[in-house]
C-alpha cells in the first residue's frame, strides 16, 4: 500500500456534520461500560519487529468497527472469514458514525462494551473518516474546536487512542484500514490528514495500519473512478458520489484486509 502524502489542511468551517449517505444500518448500539483505565495510559515503547501479519486460530472471532465505508466492506470479510475458515464475526458498522461527534454514536464506549462482553474476538478492523473533518464540541456546552487545530488533533487522537487502548486491555490485535482518496478535494485532502493520525497512533500501538490507497491504484492524491485490473480492463470501484465504492472495489479492499492475516492450522474449506 503505498502511504498517505503529508498534505496541508485548510480548515472546514463546518458547524456541524454532514452524514456520508448510506443504506440503514439495523445493528443496535451496545449499552455503555466504564472504559479500561488502562486505556488511556499512554502505550509502552517496546522495542520489537510488529508481524507482518495478526495471527487467527479455530473459534477466534473478528469485531468489525466503521462508518458506512466499513457497512460495504464488512459483508465480504464476514462472508468470506466464516466460510473459509469458519470464523465468526461481530459487525457493528454504522453509517454517519466516526470519531468526533460521540453524542451520536461513541466508538470507544462500544468497542469498550463489546471486547468486554465477547472474549472470542481476537481481531477489531476500523474503517472510518468521511464523517470526521468537522469542527466538534470538546463537550458539551463547550464551543467548538476548529477542525485541524492544535486542541482538535489532541482529543481526535486521545479518541483513536482510547480505541487503541482498549483492545490492547483485552489482547485483541488491530488492522486499521485509512481512508482512500475521495473525488472532491477538500474531503480528500482532510481523508489524508486523518489517515496520517490513524497510523501514527496505530503505529505507536504497535498495531497494523493500511491505507486503502494502494489496493484502489491511487498514487499520492490522485483519484480515480477505476482501476485496470491484471487483464488489462477498467473497472469500476467507487460509485457516482465519489465517497463510496462498488461491489468490486469492496472486494478489494476485503481481500486487502484478509491478505494481512495468518491462520495458522485452519484448512480452508470454501472459496
Amino acid at each position: 500500500a503505498h502511504p498517505l502524502p503529508s498534505v496541508p489542511v485548510k480548515p472546514l468551517l463546518a458547524q456541524a456534520p454532514t452524514p456520508v449517505p448510506a443504506a440503514p444500518a439495523s445493528n443496535p448500539a451496545p449499552q455503555p461500560v466504564t472504559l479500561a483505565t488502562s486505556a488511556l495510559a499512554p502505550p509502552p515503547l517496546v522495542p520489537g519487529q510488529l508481524p507482518k501479519r495478526v495471527s487467527l486460530a479455530a473459534g477466534d472471532e473478528v469485531f468489525l468497527v466503521g462508518d458506512s465505508l466499513m457497512q460495504g466492506v464488512a459483508p465480504h470479510l464476514a462472508n468470506t472469514l466464516l466460510k473459509r475458515y469458519q470464523i465468526k464475526s461481530v459487525n457493528l458498522s454504522r453509517q454517519s458514525t466516526g470519531l468526533a461527534y460521540p453524542g451520536f454514536f461513541n466508538w470507544p464506549q462500544t468497542v469498550a462494551t463489546t471486547l468486554q462482553s465477547q472474549p472470542n474476538i481476537r481481531l477489531m478492523v476500523v474503517f472510518l473518516g468521511p464523517n470526521d473533518p468537522w469542527d466538534m464540541p470538546e463537550s458539551k456546552g463547550k464551543p467548538f474546536l476548529r477542525f485541524k487545530s492544535p486542541e482538535w488533533e489532541t482529543l481526535y487522537r486521545k479518541r483513536i487512542d482510547m480505541i487503541l487502548g482498549e483492545a490492547r486491555t483485552h489482547n485483541v490485535q488491530v488492522i486499521w484500514v485509512g481512508p482512500p482518496n475521495m473525488q472532491k478535494p477538500r474531503l480528500s485532502t482532510a481523508m489524508a490528514y486523518l489517515s496520517g493520525l490513524y497510523e501514527s497512533q496505530t503505529q505507536l500501538y504497535q498495531q497494523h495500519y493500511v491505507s486503502a490507497n494502494g489496493v484502489l491504484g491511487y498514487q499520492a492524491d490522485e483519484f480515480s473512478y477505476t482501476l485496470q485490473n491484471s487483464q488489462g480492463k477498467r473497472v469500476k470501484t467507487r460509485v457516482d458520489d465519489g465517497i463510496h465504492f462498488t461491489t468490486t472495489g469492496q472486494k478489494l479492499i476485503a481481500e486487502q484486509v484478509l491478505s494481512m492475516i495468518a491462520f495458522p492450522g485452519l484448512t480452508v474449506t470454501g472459496h
